[in-house]
């Protein structure tokens, strides 16, 4: 089977989704190696991925919508595709000819979606105004650290933070993460605490990374925040494992990838209450969200202080975390695109 998956739109994604679906199609790839998977990339894409059965595709887009359909149609039939995958942050659009070859129409609307969330996947059938079916999949990282000795967490901590406990953010620098309301309420929890207890920001640079650095300049607790930019993935596994707690303080209802890092990993979250996540777990010190700094400063000092509520956390993630399989994620993965 030849299967072609338009990146095209997803690098477009947020960062941080960007970087889970970089994980996902490589690895679906190499664990179908009886399939021929072909990405389709912009110029300038990175296109070293090291698959046998995967090859890159560099299509370049035009300002012209029919003629990039065009271009599209006409590579879908050179290489005989029996399907066509579309992205979407939450998930992707599986798409099949009707007859031998794809024409235009079986590439507009998918015969079905892969969903990593219900409510975005309604959300987007609103949208578009079209009822598909769609299959709910649990979003998991493939790479992760799972558990993390006290000699290797030290070493993290040694290494990025001076050997000092510390909380975690991790998604993009941008302001929909609302950094400076966290900035203000790790503020507040350091004036309660008195100690040096870190602030680490392990984030994908985006449209607001230079207003927020700007503002971290003059930042009162400025030498007790570690700011990492763009760091690799391997170096975020880690430090998620050796976090005293994972800070997520998104509001909006976008896909929380980096959530299901942290539940995997087994580390305590502090989230905004937003629906998206209640969809993959229950297990979180709750923010309000019209609130995010108070409420996040005490989330803090409750987590530092009640290790029986942090460690009981960490049991409920456990939990949560059991249902996110990337092995099962992608064999009912694949089962929706081969069936379709």
């Amino acid at each position: 089977m030849t299967i072609v998956v338009d990146l095209r739109v997803g690098l477009d994604f947020s960062p941080s989704a960007a970087a889970f679906w970089e994980q996902f199609w490589p690895e679906l790839a190499r664990v179908r190696p009886t399939a021929k998977f072909i990405f389709i990339v912009p110029p300038g894409a990175d296109g070293t991925i090291e698959v046998p059965n995967l090859q890159i595709k560099v299509i370049k887009s035009s300002s012209f919508g029919w003629l990039d359909t065009k271009s599209l149609i006409t590579y879908l039939k050179e290489v005989k595709a029996e399907r066509y995958i579309s992205m979407y942050e939450f998930g992707f659009g599986i798409h099949r000819p009707e007859g031998h070859w794809f024409q235009k129409k079986d590439t507009s609307i998918p015969l079905c979606l892969g969903s990593f969330s219900t409510i975005l996947a309604k959300e987007w059938q609103k949208q578009n105004k079209v009822s598909i079916p769609f299959v709910p999949l649990k979003p998991a990282y493939v790479s992760v650290t799972t558990s993390m000795s006290w000699t290797a967490s030290e070493s993290i901590k040694t290494r990025f933070t001076g050997g000092r406990d510390f909380f975690l953010f991790s998604g993009d620098i941008s302001e929909k993460y609302f950094l400076i309301d966290m900035l203000k309420g790790f503020s507040l929890f350091k004036r309660w605490q008195q100690s040096n207890m870190q602030l680490v920001i392990a984030g994908y640079s985006d449209s607001g990374t230079d207003f927020f650095e700007d503002k971290l300049d003059t930042y009162k607790f400025k030498p007790d925040v570690v700011l990492l930019k763009n760091p690799d993935e391997e170096d975020i596994g880690k430090l998620t494992a050796a976090a005293y707690g994972i800070i997520y303080t998104c509001t909006e209802n976008t896909m929380p990838f980096y959530v299901s890092r942290c539940l995997q990993t087994g580390t305590a979250l502090i989230a905004s209450d937003i629906t998206v996540i209640r969809e993959l777990t229950d297990a979180a010190a709750w923010l309000d969200n019209n609130n995010l700094q108070d409420s996040l400063a005490n989330a803090l000092k409750l987590l530092y202080r009640d290790e029986n509520y942090k460690n009981k956390l960490v049991e409920n993630g456990k939990g949560s975390a059991k249902a996110l399989d990337a092995t099962v994620m992608l064999e009912k993965s694949w089962e929706i695109i081969s069936g379709n």
